[in-house]
């Protein structure tokens, strides 16, 4: 028998850390298709949003200031950031309509600039743009899972509760980002989003309280010694990224945003790796891979309930192993640090995702076929063609899925690929697996995992409000025997009796 203890995302707090309310602002949480999909059969289309009126939203914008640390890059009359992968906003959803014990719900928040994402436009007209996007897919609490179809046939309710809006002036940041606040496209008032820190990831399971912190891939070795980690530094400062997302080992002067202990974080996911790094039109009209439009954001791998953990310790295991039994490697070019770096924390997890995906979203599909060891030669008239339509680059460690293929094949080394060699010459990959007699010419999928990473939350005083504290902030909490040494005057089990002859 296995028993997991988990938060709902709904965890009691001493501290309520999102006590700005924001006036004359109800939501429902809507659900809504990028494309013309009327019985939602392709979910990772889907992503869920407020449903809000035009003047609601203009509130909202307002209560939300700043997403980041510098008011001089907000936009717009409202004085306030869009949110991006690097700074998203932080909200609590809580239903206006309830009992005192609903402490509410955290969500996650960016603005999708473009698109008519209103619930309908015939009823909303066709110049009504953008729309208060959930990172992390928060369902209705009176909602049974189905959609229904009460306007338009891309635009869905979800559920009919109503929903107040408490704000922060805390800051939601990426863990081991480099820049401290956005920074504002030339010619347009949108926010870049390509300066990520490396490419940190979280690796976690469902109902743990240990998260696995990884680099997956790196073009740069930090050691040597090709074989081993012996030599691999953990030290961030000269800008090798290691894994760590601990303040104690990411020393360079620009990693803003870091962990020590006792520290507040979630995990959330931006996409599954196959965002693409052009052809997204911008406000201006180009092709610009920073526009904040979020078409290509798989949200859905993100739990739709968020926990906020506290890390109650950050570790760094040394390896004695060789690299090549661990982690996927090419040609000796790549180095990975998976297993080194681990974050205990209070809680556990609430949520965890399969490799191919929390929609099993493909990427790619082609016509292939492989011989007889663990070689996939892609028909070079049918190749690699990702189901966006654009042109897709496999990557090592891609999931590949077929009739015959054992579950969990990936790619591990890269060979020619048919848009990079002459014209009509086939492609060849190696996967993890032998196939014994091979695998005749049939359809290969080709998927990403969702790509999860730590954001820290940074509280602020001024957006918070204390409800309780131990010992009725009248003593001091013994730890090792649960008891309250009152200060004098304060007795009782949590000092909440007072005896004024004594003060």
């Amino acid at each position: 028998m296995i028993t997991r203890v988990y938060s709902d995302g709904q965890q009691g707090e001493s501290e309520d850390y999102f006590a700005d309310h924001c006036d004359g602002v109800t939501a429902t949480i809507n659900k809504a298709s990028l494309t013309a999909d009327t019985n939602f059969n392709n979910d990772f289309n889907t992503y869920h949003y407020l449903g809000l009126s035009d003047s609601e939203v203009a509130l909202l914008k307002a209560c939300l200031g700043s997403s980041d640390d510098d008011d001089t890059n907000n936009v717009e009359t409202y004085n306030w950031d869009w949110g991006n992968a690097i700074f998203p906003h932080l909200i609590k959803l809580v239903r206006s309509t309830t009992v005192y014990t609903d402490g509410g719900y955290y969500v996650a928040l960016v603005w999708k600039q473009d698109g008519n994402h209103k619930e309908c436009e015939s009823l909303c007209g066709s110049g009504v743009t953008g729309a208060f996007v959930l990172v992390n897919p928060f369902k209705s609490l009176d909602t049974d899972g189905v959609t229904t179809n009460t306007h338009d046939s891309n635009y869905f309710s979800y559920g009919t509760d109503l929903y107040d809006i408490y704000t922060t002036k805390g800051t939601l940041a990426l863990a081991t980002s480099q820049l401290k606040s956005q920074t504002l496209r030339t010619g347009t008032n949108g926010y870049q989003t390509g300066h990520y820190y490396g490419n940190t990831e979280a690796i976690f399971g469902f109902g743990s309280k240990e998260i696995i912190m990884t680099r997956p891939l790196s073009y740069t070795r930090a050691d040597s010694d090709s074989n081993n980690l012996h030599d691999t530094p953990v030290s961030a400062s000269n800008g090798d990224n290691t894994g760590s997302v601990s303040c104690e080992h990411l020393t360079n002067v620009n990693n803003h945003y870091c962990l020590n202990k006792t520290d507040i974080f979630t995990l959330l996911a931006f996409d599954d790796g196959s965002t693409p790094t052009a052809g997204i039109t911008s406000m201006n009209g180009g092709n610009d891979p920073g526009a904040a439009n979020y078409e290509y954001s798989h949200f859905l791998a993100n739990p739709p309930n968020l926990n906020l953990y506290s890390a109650e310790k950050l570790v760094v295991n040394r390896a004695d192993y060789a690299v090549s039994d661990l982690f996927l490697s090419q040609t000796g070019t790549y180095e990975a640090s998976t297993g080194l770096n681990k974050i205990t924390t209070d809680i556990s997890t609430n949520w965890a995702a399969p490799l191919i995906g929390a929609t099993e979203y493909a990427v790619a599909t082609a016509t292939a076929a492989t011989d007889g060891s663990n070689e996939l030669t892609v028909d070079s008239t049918n190749c690699l063609t990702g189901t966006d339509g654009s042109t897709y680059t496999p990557q090592v460690g891609d999931i590949v899925s077929a009739t015959d293929l054992p579950k969990g094949t990936y790619i591990t080394v890269l060979g020619t690929t048919c848009d990079t060699a002459a014209p009509g010459t086939p492609g060849t990959l190696t996967l993890s697996t032998d196939v014994s007699g091979g695998l005749t010419s049939r359809t290969f999928s080709f998927y990403r995992h969702p790509q999860f990473q730590i954001y820290k939350f940074i509280p602020a005083a001024t957006s918070t409000y204390k409800y309780v504290s131990e010992c009725s902030n009248r003593g001091t909490c013994d730890y090792a025997n649960g008891i309250c040494n009152c200060f004098p005057g304060y007795s009782s089990d949590a000092c909440q009796t007072q005896n004024s002859l004594a003060v």
